[in-house]
């Protein structure tokens, strides 16, 4: 027999059957599997008024089994199905049992939709609406529909146009509207997962037109509309696709509304442990699978890791092996030394204290550092231990900690395996450099920049390195390209000189004596950068950009020089002046350069090599530079970093063109 939702046998309750994966309400209450009452969520919604919310939650928090636990309440479909609910605790409320059953509802998740090109989004995205109009065909004899809606009504097939899919949801709840005398509830579930797809897979700009134009019409002027909810990870930025939804209520990670309605709260947590004979295992569980927090609710637990070890009765990484955490992967690879310093505090178990905007643009993320904060966020990778406003402005600072054991192993993993290939292909790379082997440098940095580029290719086509002769030919442009190929291992050796000393700057100021100097130092590089950024137009008057290429390189080289040994404050300062000849000559110079000797139709290539060159010279300075100045101290550092650049400045002094050629 049945007890409250739980199998009794011989007047024992017994655990409830936890089925993994099942985000269907109706399925799991009329099969009474194991659940956690979330019930309030649709009090607390209804009670809010607010005509379109949205809410962000990382994935496999709950989102698309709470909107079909809504679709079931308020659907029309399911009229008297009050049973679903009679043993949860929205129904203690008279006037939403009144309430239940009594809504026409539309249905939609986009947790599907994921292309590697607008084209097939776009379908994918047309087929679920194409489907949406079947399911309500009884509308075209229900004698509501003109005779030219009837025949537009026709047309919301797959091959429907982007306008007519634009305005497609909005038609079909006029339809509604009409044929059941009440406004429509439109629920919209994983609405960012097409977005994510678009910006990993290079068609984000084109996209968002297409987006925004569906969701202003869905939820914007949509007259015939009751109310709208949409779920997701990330809170996409208003000026990227809600310019125009200015009735929309934005509830994120950091907000106190909905805070207990996604994931399970402590005592929630601890009462299964019980139901299931895991009581003695909390400490645990709670090591394991606590430490999210939404609003000012702290102990929030990931329900996939719960219902997963309730079923299995083992510690594993349940959550964090359900994604391969691409885009998350993808920022850190190429965040700048300052992040990946933080990085490193986090996974030494120390609290970073960031300030980032909690709206996330798209295109803007391989520009804005604090933009994998945010992501981080939002993707609960990492939780907020406290909020601060800081100055005149009120400036949100975030106290940020690593969320649990699991979250922390799968960084571990990620950076072990990172660093890892890394190391294999740059002790590969200094043994042909050692040994004067062009080739294999050659065949190296090729290597490199497939790795770096390949997966998140723009265009339409294969990579190289699965397909070394179809069209990306980047394989037959580096071995075009003797002279380029000496100009990428220069660039290496270069920044490997310059980030390790931009990496380590405070230790140097404290073996110049002085460690408030590193602050002022930076700034004064910094602003230094400035004329040679806006002016190098002019200095193209004086030479060509090739000239200006091979003085960056003397220039990167005696600041490292100077740093060495000019003594004092002063000289200290001195040295780090000379980033304006370095970093910022090289800057411009470098992207005139490649335009000028390499044809129109290969110089995104081009940058995007000389890029990654300066990228991996970079990490190498990360991975090596510690090691060295732990083991040899600061002299011996600068020493090496010195004797490091000047090679590169040779290399790039003989690499570079000073004249002008129509190729490499």
């Amino acid at each position: 027999m049945k007890e409250n939702g739980r199998n009794v046998k011989g007047g024992r309750s017994m655990a409830r059957t936890v089925a993994i994966g099942k985000q269907d309400f109706a399925s799991i209450m009329e099969n009474h599997y194991f659940f956690v009452d979330k019930t309030e969520f649709i009090r607390e919604w209804w009670e809010s008024g607010d005509d379109v919310t949205l809410i962000t939650r990382p994935r496999r928090f709950g989102k698309t089994l709470n909107m079909s636990m809504v679709n079931c309440f308020f659907s029309n479909r399911y009229a008297n199905r009050g049973d679903l609910f009679e043993n949860l605790s929205i129904w203690q409320y008279e006037n939403y049992q009144k309430l239940q059953g009594t809504y026409p509802v539309i249905f939609l998740s986009f947790a599907s939709i994921k292309a590697d090109n607008i084209e097939e989004t776009k379908r994918q995205i047309k087929a679920q609406i194409a489907a949406l109009y079947e399911q309500n065909r009884y509308l075209v004899k229900g004698g509501v529909l003109s005779k030219n809606e009837l025949t537009q009504y026709e047309k919301m097939t797959m091959d429907m146009d982007d306008a007519e899919c634009s305005i497609s949801i909005n038609l079909l709840c006029s339809y509604l509207e009409r044929y059941y005398g009440k406004k429509v509830i439109v629920l919209l579930d994983e609405y960012d997962t097409p977005m994510q797809e678009a910006y990993i897979h290079g068609y984000w700009e084109r996209f968002t037109g297409f987006i925004r134009s569906f969701l202003n019409a869905t939820f914007k002027t949509n007259a015939c509309m009751e109310r709208g909810i949409m779920t997701g990870i990330t809170r996409v930025s208003k000026e990227s696709i809600f310019s125009d939804l200015n009735n929309l209520n934005v509830v994120t990670t950091t907000s106190d509304d909905y805070r207990l309605s996604f994931g399970f709260t402590e005592e929630e947590v601890f009462a299964s442990l019980a139901e299931y004979g895991l009581e003695e295992t909390k400490d645990e569980v709670k090591k394991w699978y606590d430490g999210f927090a939404f609003g000012g609710s702290k102990d929030i637990y990931n329900p996939w890791s719960i219902t997963n070890y309730l079923d299995k009765k083992r510690f594993q990484a349940y959550w964090a092996a359900t994604s391969g955490n691409t885009l998350v992967n993808r920022l850190i690879r190429t965040a700048s030394a300052d992040i990946k310093e933080k990085m490193e505090d986090l996974l030494n178990h120390k609290e970073i204290v960031v300030s980032f905007d909690e709206q996330i643009v798209f295109d803007q993320l391989d520009y804005s550092p604090s933009a994998i904060w945010s992501l981080l966020v939002a993707s609960g990778y990492l939780k907020v231990e406290k909020v601060e406003y800081r100055g005149m402005l009120q400036k949100i600072w975030y106290h940020l900690t690593i969320t649990n054991l699991e979250t922390f192993g799968m960084f571990s993993d990620m950076f072990a395996g990172w660093f890892d290939n890394y190391n294999a292909n740059y002790n590969a790379f200094i043994e042909a450099f050692l040994h004067g082997n062009l080739k294999e440098m050659n065949a190296y940095m090729n290597d490199v920049a497939l790795a770096t580029f390949s997966s998140f290719d723009t265009g339409s086509h294969p990579s190289e390195a699965a397909q070394p002769e179809q069209a990306s030919g980047l394989g037959r442009f580096l071995r075009g390209s003797p002279r380029f190929c000496l100009l990428l291992a220069g660039a290496f050796l270069l920044f490997f000189g310059h980030n390790t000393l931009a990496s380590y700057l405070y230790r140097v100021a404290q073996w110049k004596g002085n460690a408030d100097a590193q602050g002022t130092a930076t700034l004064l590089s910094a602003l230094l950068e400035l004329p040679i950024l806006f002016g190098f137009p002019l200095l193209l008057r004086k030479a060509g950009s090739g000239s200006w290429l091979r003085l960056s390189g003397l220039f990167f080289t005696l600041r490292l020089l100077l740093t060495l040994v000019l003594p004092g404050t002063a000289g200290f300062y001195l040295a780090q002046c000379m980033q304006m000849g370095g970093f910022a000559l090289y800057t411009v110079s470098s992207v005139y350069y490649v335009n000028e000797i390499i044809p129109v139709q290969d110089a995104v290539k081009g940058q995007s090599f000389l890029g990654a060159a300066g990228t991996i010279g970079a990490v190498a300075a990360n991975v090596l530079g510690g090691a060295l100045l732990d083991a040899s101290g600061v002299p011996l550092l600068l020493t090496v970093c010195t004797i490091v650049s000047a090679a590169g400045a040779a290399i790039v002094w003989c690499a570079v063109q000073t004249k002008k050629h129509a190729a490499c």
